[in-house]
């Protein structure tokens, strides 16, 4: 990974500082989004003219989304995989079950935002398409349309084959599981089909 250099702003020293602590210290797998990745973004913000808040509160955010991405597991293989439904449920559910205390709307679609933005850098640097920094930034559109509000993107019909994350549930009562699935909104036929034998897990989201 790239040092902090001493001819970088003492601010963004700091945030690579934490950034870099943190992948040190917090992650033990490989992640979804990496250290170079975050050290990059971050440089490109300073460049952009960000203050030290900003960098601070735009890192903040980063975590939080590479947070979210390791808990969709097998869901995705990467930051290619990401689709609007995705930054919806990051800054909604996610949001709602992960964060302490009210969060409101502007934060979120603050959080919105700054993915967008990452996804863009990303784009920027030749890291993902172009199309898929479009999708990212597509769904902040839909999600911001109406000013105050802050619109859900729904997840689209299950076709088979789809990975889903619930709460572990191998061993667990019939009963249990059949819950756990309809919480996680699968119609009946697939919820049939998953049986007992569900030890998988599947986001719970409405």
């Amino acid at each position: 990974m790239n040092e902090p250099t001493t001819r970088e702003a003492p601010a963004l020293r700091r945030i690579l500082q934490h950034v870099a602590h943190y992948y040190a210290s917090e992650v033990e797998w490989e992640p979804f989004l990496n250290q170079a990745q975050a050290e990059g973004f971050m440089r490109d913000l300073a460049a952009r003219g960000a203050d030290e808040e900003s960098l601070e509160n735009a890192w903040e955010s980063l975590r939080f989304f590479a947070w979210y991405l390791d808990h969709l597991d097998r869901e995705i293989s990467g930051l290619a995989d990401v689709k609007p439904y995705h930054v919806s449920e990051l800054v909604t559910d996610f949001t709602d079950r992960k964060v302490l205390g009210r969060i409101g709307i502007a934060e979120r679609i603050v959080m919105a935002g700054l993915v967008r933005d990452f996804y863009t850098y990303l784009a920027a640097t030749g890291q993902i398409s172009p199309e898929q920094a479009q999708q990212v930034a597509d769904a902040y559109r839909i999600m911001t349309a109406l000013p105050g509000q802050l619109a859900r993107i729904e997840r689209p019909e299950p076709r088979g084959g789809e990975i889903f994350r619930l709460p572990w549930c191998r061993g667990r009562s019939a009963l249990h599981v059949q819950r756990l699935l309809d919480c996680a909104g699968l119609p009946a036929r697939l919820r049939g089909a998953l049986g007992n034998d569900a030890g998988c897990g599947v986001w719970c989201h409405r």
